[in-house]
């Protein structure tokens, strides 16, 4: 960025736009998908766990209740990593603005 307006140099070269034409200028933010995802899984196994554990009070026999929860956890544990990846969009954080 300079007074009289932005250069942009990429592979190709170096490309200018004065000042009055530019509206705007936004980045990418960082987008931190693996955290996002290791949430989203943590908080899904969480939940399917807290759920499976309160289908298995009607079922009778440990086996029964073991097989519940974890079921009910590995759902959650999928649902949440899926969750985890649409949440991770980066978005655009706006640098100027005419």
């Amino acid at each position: 960025m300079t007074d009289s307006g932005l250069v942009i140099r990429q592979g190709t070269g170096t490309q200018s736009f004065p000042r009055p034409e530019i509206h705007s200028v936004a980045v990418k933010k960082k987008r931190h998908r693996v955290r996002k995802v290791l949430i989203g899984m943590g908080v899904g196994t969480a939940a399917g766990l807290g759920i499976g554990g309160a289908l298995a009070n009607d079922c009778r026999g440990i086996a029964c209740e073991g097989f519940d929860v974890a079921i009910s956890g590995i759902i959650g544990l999928i649902g949440g990593a899926v969750a985890g990846v649409v949440w991770s969009s980066g978005g655009w954080r706006e640098i100027y603005a005419q």
